[in-house]
């Protein structure tokens, strides 16, 4: 049973996995996705293509946003799940 909040997304391997839909703080859109980090392999390009992530490049943090906004571009969300 699925939770409030909550929806059923792919993973680039094809299973389904339940994640939590997240809003942005700024302009109050649900279009956000991932961000992630790391020198990014042609599986991370093609995804980024795709538009299932944003690339947030090489150099990692622990105070790196995780989220996007597609809407409105801003980067939220911390490791944890806090949100500035």
């Amino acid at each position: 049973m699925k939770e409030a909040g909550s929806r059923r997304r792919r993973t680039a391997g094809g299973s389904a996995r339940s994640r939590r839909v997240s809003k942005c703080p700024r302009c109050g859109s649900v279009e956000v996705l991932p961000i992630e980090y790391g020198y990014p392999g042609p599986e991370m390009i093609a995804a980024a293509e795709r538009g299932k992530i944003h690339l947030g490049g090489c150099c990692v943090s622990e105070r790196d946003p995780t989220l996007k906004c597609n809407a409105c571009g801003k980067e939220f969300g911390r490791p944890g799940g806090s949100s500035p």
